[in-house]
């Protein structure tokens, strides 16, 4: 595809993701984030999943943010309340779509924070408004910070990156949290080193399928690494990670 035809693609894109996500009321706070001095204004897009867009925005010095919106018309709402109830910390939460994203978004941001200080390497939380999520950008003015699963890796590589990447799960299951949805597509790579991203789904170590969360974590890692003929098996993954090795 020439470059002409790969700038009208990417307008398509930003037209159908524009149309999906910026409801009104996703405008208006937007607007909000702007008039406070959080963001200056929104860039263009990044990433985009069955719950969420990601956009590259910028701040008033000029440097680089990650904007994630979830859009309020989201079909998926049920599902998220597989993950809300049961974590002791979301308790009271309306069972209308409006307040199940809300609360989304904001245990999202929770969920950062809390790895980041048990000191797992994830995006830093900026802000939290409603639907929106305002955080540290992975990556430079050249792109977004690629995927684990586009990033070739010579097996001392893998091996440390697994070593890294378990030290994270271990770290959270100390902090009392499950990631959920760990896997090479929700991990990042930026200067030699994973970089844990989507942690809206992480639960708490009460929640009752934490465990059962863990497990499939630790699945997804294996079944990755195993490309790479590290050898690691999975029981001995969990031994680790709780702490019993």
């Amino acid at each position: 595809m020439d470059r002409a035809g790969k700038e009208e693609r990417r307008e398509k894109e930003i037209e159908k993701t524009e149309s999906g996500v910026f409801d009104k009321h996703t405008m208006l706070t937007i607007s909000k984030l702007m008039s406070d001095g959080v963001i200056d204004h929104i860039d263009f897009p990044i990433a985009s999943g069955k719950e969420s867009f990601v956009f590259c925005a910028k701040s008033r010095d000029g440097g680089n943010l990650a904007v994630k919106i979830y859009p309020i018309n989201t079909s998926i709402f049920k599902n998220m309340m597989r993950y809300i109830e049961g974590d002791p910390r979301y308790e009271h939460v309306k069972k209308d779509v409006k307040d199940i994203i809300f609360t989304w978004a904001r245990k999202e941001f929770v969920n950062l924070r809390e790895i980041r200080k048990a000191g797992v390497r994830a995006p830093e939380p900026i802000e939290v408004r409603n639907n929106i999520l305002v955080m540290e950008y992975i990556g430079d003015d050249d792109g977004p910070a690629p995927m684990l699963k586009d990033v070739h890796l010579d097996a001392e590589t893998a091996e440390t990156y697994l070593n890294t990447i378990v030290g994270y799960m271990k770290a959270m299951y100390k902090a009392k949290l499950v990631h959920g949805d760990l896997s090479e597509y929700n991990i990042l790579v930026w200067e030699d080193e994973p970089v844990v991203i989507d942690t809206g789904q992480a639960v708490m170590l009460e929640h009752h399928a934490a465990q059962e969360m863990l497990k499939r974590d630790i699945r997804n890692i294996v079944r990755f690494f195993n490309r790479y003929d590290v050898e690691i098996k999975a029981e001995s993954i969990e031994q680790t990670v709780k702490g019993n090795d």
